[in-house]
């Protein structure tokens, strides 16, 4: 991958998936009711939680 799309774009790509997850994890301890995968969709389309 990193051949295709350069090492910098790789990187930023890691690091904003590990900064995405990283939330999603502290939501989710602190009681957040969803899965890593529709919060993750919600981010992409910066959907507002609905409570």
């Amino acid at each position: 991958m990193i051949s295709k799309v350069g090492e910098e774009q790789y990187i930023e790509y890691l690091l904003n998936d590990l900064i995405e997850d990283e939330a999603i994890s502290s939501s989710q301890l602190e009681g957040a009711a969803t899965t890593t995968l529709v919060a993750k969709d919600m981010l992409k389309r910066k959907r507002k939680p609905r409570t």
